[in-house]
Parts: structure tokens; C-alpha cells; sequence
């Protein structure tokens, strides 16, 4: 009977091994991917105290000490992802993203866009696409490039692209800062600093912002600048966090500015708590899969391994003559 037992913890051992071999080499892959069936999701960050310029009826008005909420809603969208799946082969997801900042006291939208991007499933950055877009207002064809709604999966200490959307591909990096807490999570801390540079100015918005702003000059550009902190949970790279400090400012060839946006975007604690919680079961399910199964798995088979053997062996001290001779074994 020990045979057959010490077979069967010895064969258990050897599928134990061969299991925690295969779990990060072909299980884990398929958990740090962006899933097919991912759900809608919605992020909120918000400004106190804000000075930005809205435009009612063609008027414009600078408004200062207000609250602006900033709503970005993510919408897979499987069909079009699985219709694409030959050009993407398999790596990469279409999503399509819905932004808008409205002012929290009375609700009036101040500006809002909409998007459609491809990312590639591990690292998150956008794949080569000849269908994404930007709609703004005008949609225009959009080659994106760099880290943008989140980071790869096992984000490492260092510098990454990250897109802006006034510089597009040629912002300064999101630079590595170190290692934070959000909610009892660890993350990592970047920021991406860009100093103040002139923007494209079409020629409508000049006009407007001359003839209301500005009535003794003749030309004038808009000048944008943007301190962006992002904490990134390094397993999932996932958004924990994120600060945006925005200013935009009219600058004309009179010597004057017009500060069209002064606002200090946070994530607020409703969202942050909720990426937090998701952080968490999302860390869990890829730790369980690439470390904690594989390391439990290995080491149980090599035990059982060692002790199914063991239980094979007849007692020491076994003589089959004791027992024809009739004496007690």
C-alpha cells in the first residue's frame, strides 16, 4: 500500500514542478495582457478655485475662484477590436475615450473631446493605427505615441514617453521620482514637466481673443505650460493618482497676458479610492498567477517529489526468509 502511495505523491510531485514551471511562462502572460472584456469606466479630477475662459454665444468670459470637474469616460469596443484582430494579431485593444470639463456650481460645459485609440495590450502605448482620431471639435486622423491611460504592466524605475495633448509626441518625458503610497498601495511617483511654449493659434481664435482681450494689438499666440504627476501602481500599471496643473495664457505683441486657464486638476477621492480597490484585485490576480502559485506549487512537488520515494521503500530490516521461517517480522 505505501508503493501505491508514495507513486501517486511521487507523480503529484513531478505535476506540481512541471505546473509551476508552466504557470509564468504560459498562465501569467495571458493575466498582464488588457483584457477584451474590459469595462466601462469613468475618472473624475477636479480644480478648486479656477480661472478659465468659457465661451457663451460667442462670447468669451474669463472667469476666476471657480470649481471645474473633468469627467474622461473609457469605452471598449470589442467588435471593432475583434474585427481588427488580423492588423493587431492579437496584441492590441480599440478604445474609445470621452472627455469633457464642466463647472461644478452650475454645470455649464466649458470643453469637451472624444477619441479613439488602439493600445497595445502589455505596454499600453498606442499601437501603429491608421484610425485613430481626435475630435475636438474638428476630427483629425492622430498618430499617438508614449504612455497616455495607463502604464505597462510591471512598470519599471525609469523615464517614459507620455503624451500631451498640446505637444502630441515631442513632450518631455514622464520622469521617475520614487516610490509612494496610495491608499496602502505602493507606487511609483512620475512627473512630466513642460515649461511654457506657444501653441498653434488658428486664426478664428486670435481674432476673438484680440478683439475681446487685447483691442490695441494686432497679433497675439496662446502659450500653454502643464505640470502632470502620475502614481502608477508597477504591477497592473494602473493610475492610482494623478495632478495635472495647467495654465494657458494670450500673449500679445502689446506686451499684454490673459490668463485663459489657471487650474489644479486632481483625481478626486471617489475615483482615487476606486482605482485603488481595483489596483488591489487586479495586483493580486497577477501576483497569484507569476509568483505566490508558481513558488507554493515548486516547492510542495519537490517535497512530495522527496517523500514519495521514500514511502516506495520497504521498512529497513526486511528479510523475506523471517517470514517462511515462521518467525514474527
Amino acid at each position: 500500500m505505501k508503493r501505491v502511495v508514495g507513486t501517486v505523491l511521487f507523480g503529484l510531485g513531478v505535476l506540481f514542478v512541471v505546473l509551476a514551471v508552466g504557470l509564468p511562462l504560459y498562465v501569467a502572460p495571458a493575466v498582464t495582457k488588457l483584457p477584451y472584456d474590459l469595462k466601462k469606466s469613468t475618472s473624475l479630477v477636479e480644480a478648486k478655485n479656477a480661472t478659465f475662459l468659457q465661451v457663451k454665444s460667442g462670447t468669451p468670459t474669463i472667469h476666476t475662484s471657480k470649481d471645474l470637474r473633468s469627467t474622461t469616460i473609457v469605452v471598449p469596443q470589442p467588435i471593432l477590436t475583434q474585427e481588427l484582430q488580423k492588423e493587431f494579431s492579437d496584441k492590441a485593444v480599440v478604445w474609445d475615450v470621452y472627455s469633457s470639463t464642466a463647472r461644478i456650481d452650475n454645470g455649464e460645459k466649458i470643453s469637451e473631446s472624444s477619441t479613439e485609440i488602439a493600445l497595445d495590450r502589455v505596454s499600453g502605448v498606442p499601437v501603429n493605427w491608421n484610425g485613430a482620431w481626435v475630435n475636438d471639435g474638428t476630427k483629425t486622423n492622430t498618430k499617438f505615441a508614449g504612455q497616455i491611460y495607463k502604464f505597462p504592466f510591471h512598470t519599471e524605475r525609469r523615464d517614459y514617453a507620455f503624451w500631451d495633448g498640446e505637444l502630441g509626441a515631442t513632450a518631455p518625458p514622464a520622469k521617475f521620482e520614487a516610490v509612494d503610497s496610495v491608499g496602502g498601495v505602493e507606487v511609483y511617483r512620475f512627473k512630466q514637466t513642460i515649461p511654457w511654449f506657444k501653441t498653434v493659434t488658428d486664426e478664428t481664435s486670435r481674432a476673438v481673443l484680440l478683439s475681446n482681450f487685447a483691442k490695441t494689438a494686432k497679433t497675439g499666440d496662446i502659450w500653454y505650460r502643464n505640470t502632470r504627476t502620475l502614481w502608477v501602481e508597477p504591477v497592473t500599471g494602473q493610475f492610482l493618482n494623478v495632478r495635472e496643473q495647467r495654465e494657458q495664457e494670450f500673449r500679445d505683441d502689446a506686451g499684454g497676458k490673459t490668463t485663459l486657464l489657471n487650474a489644479d486638476f486632481q483625481y478626486t477621492k471617489e475615483t482615487v479610492d476606486k482605482s485603488v480597490v481595483t489596483a488591489k484585485e487586479n495586483k493580486t490576480k497577477v501576483q497569484l498567477i507569476s509568483l505566490y502559485a508558481p513558488i507554493g506549487l515548486g516547492v510542495l512537488g519537490l517535497i512530495l517529489i522527496v517523500v514519495g520515494p521514500l514511502m516506495m521503500r520497504r521498512p529497513s530490516g526486511y528479510n523475506p526468509e523471517h517470514r517462511e521461517s515462521g518467525y514474527p517480522v
